[in-house]
C-alpha cells in the first residue's frame, strides 16, 4: 500500500540527508527495511484483530 512507500521513501530520505556521514548507514537501511518486512503483516493483523474486537464489544454492548 501507500504506507508501505512512504516508509521505503522516508527511510531512503533520511539515509540522503544523514547517511553517508555514517559508516554504518548501510547496515542501518538493510535492518531497517527487514523490520518494515517483518512487522507489517504483523501490524496489518493487529490492525484486523482490533477491529474485529471494537465490533464485538459494540454487538455485545
Amino acid at each position: 500500500g501507500w504506507r508501505y512507500l512512504l516508509a521505503i521513501a522516508a527511510l531512503v530520505w533520511l539515509l540522503f540527508v544523514g547517511g553517508f556521514s555514517a559508516p554504518y548507514a548501510g547496515f542501518l537501511a538493510t535492518a531497517a527495511l527487514v523490520a518494515i518486512h517483518l512487522l507489517w503483516p504483523v501490524a496489518g493483523m493487529a490492525a484486523r484483530a482490533g477491529a474485529a474486537f471494537r465490533q464485538l464489544l459494540l454487538a455485545m454492548d
